[in-house]
């Protein structure tokens, strides 16, 4: 499958925004088709609250029919499970007729490469590998990645200045990430405090030549499968830098659009367009895949679309004028099981209802 199947092309489509196309939120669509998007669950909704196959039984039980595994544990890489488990992973994902995306967290394995003290590049290689073996067994669509803001480590000589401190920082910045997020959605008042933004928040550093090495080894293990980076911060966070992360690909490659993520950037001045619209739209990169949360506009949140900043109007105007006609992956938090899946039933009949 190429990516080519995935978007249809969208020629003129900056010169005309350039000259003044504005849809409001209110906005009447107009341009491409958007029948055939899928609307999906990412598995990280469920998994910590069960292990990864019944996440995926409850995913396919709320009437999904795709699936994002999230890839930020040893346990969800395929070299961790017994061939048991992954034959009733691959049993449940064809009975329910699931489509299926797999999101990998480069972060998570530059962890694990320094606590294993081998290098970076080599330990993701063997980690993403077998997946591509599900292609054949699955209806996999696509292997996308977070891009690497962890310093990878590289051999033993660097191992406490590489390694420790770096993966640490990680580690206790998504705690206070995590912790930001929780606090916003359960006490109001301050997700009006950019003070306590500024406390939870820190700068990261994109690790550039190590994530297109292993985006080129991931091109080039299976052409039929595409492959992505997602939208994240600095380097990462606006339309040109895909731009130029293109140029030195060769092959498939694609974004993983996170619409939390383009919403903080743009509120951050990070980005030159100041609409999601206008985002969307800027995109010379094919758009392979959605992650569809909303937030305040300070912290990404995972909230419900439609119960943050978010315009989602612009959102599904932008991706309808692209000609988008992928998947939408419903990414949200909950502190319990049950608010998570009523948050997602709802959240799914309303982008059904936007797009249709």
């Amino acid at each position: 499958m190429s990516i080519g199947s995935i978007i249809r092309q969208k020629p003129g489509f900056l010169k005309e925004n350039k000259t003044g196309l504005i849809i409001h939120c209110t906005g009447c669509l107009t341009g491409g088709d958007l029948k055939n998007i899928r609307i999906g669950c990412c598995t990280s909704a469920f998994t910590r609250f069960m292990p990864l196959d019944k996440a995926i039984e409850n995913i396919a039980a709320l009437g999904f029919k795709s699936v994002e595994i999230n890839v930020d544990d040893l346990a969800y890489f395929p070299s961790a499970m017994t061939g048991e488990y992954k034959n009733r992973l691959v049993r449940i994902l064809n009975e329910n007729s699931l489509c299926l995306n797999i999101h990998i967290d480069l972060n998570y394995i530059s962890a694990y490469s320094c606590s294993i003290r081998k290098p970076f590049n080599e330990t993701a290689k063997e980690l993403v590998l077998p997946f591509f073996s599900w292609a054949g067994k699955t209806n996999l669509k696509m292997i996308t990645f977070d891009p690497l803001y962890t310093r990878p480590f590289v051999k033993s000589s660097g191992y406490l200045k590489t390694g420790v401190c770096d993966s640490l920082y990680y580690t206790v910045s998504k705690i206070r990430r995590g912790l930001y997020g929780y606090l916003s959605r359960n006490i109001k008042p301050i997700s009006d405090l950019k003070l306590v933004h500024g406390i939870f928040n820190g700068k990261l550093t994109f690790y550039r030549a190590a994530t297109i090495d292993i985006i080129k080894f991931a091109a080039s293990a299976c052409k039929e499968i595409p492959v992505g980076i997602e939208n994240f911060s600095e380097g990462t966070c606006t339309p040109e830098n895909f731009e130029d992360i293109q140029k030195e690909l060769n092959g498939e490659f694609g974004v993983l659009l996170d619409i939390g993520h383009a919403n903080l950037n743009i509120q951050r001045g990070l980005t030159k367009e100041k609409s999601i619209y206008d985002y969307i739209c800027a995109f010379k990169t094919p758009i392979i895949d959605i992650h569809a949360s909303d937030n305040d506009g300070l912290y990404d949140q995972h909230l419900p679309p439609m119960q943050g900043s978010i315009d989602y109007y612009g959102v599904v105007s932008g991706l309808e004028r692209t000609g988008y006609n992928g998947s939408i992956m419903l990414e949200v938090e909950g502190k319990t099981l049950e608010r998570i899946k009523n948050s997602l039933s709802t959240s799914k009949n309303c982008l059904e209802n936007m797009i249709n």
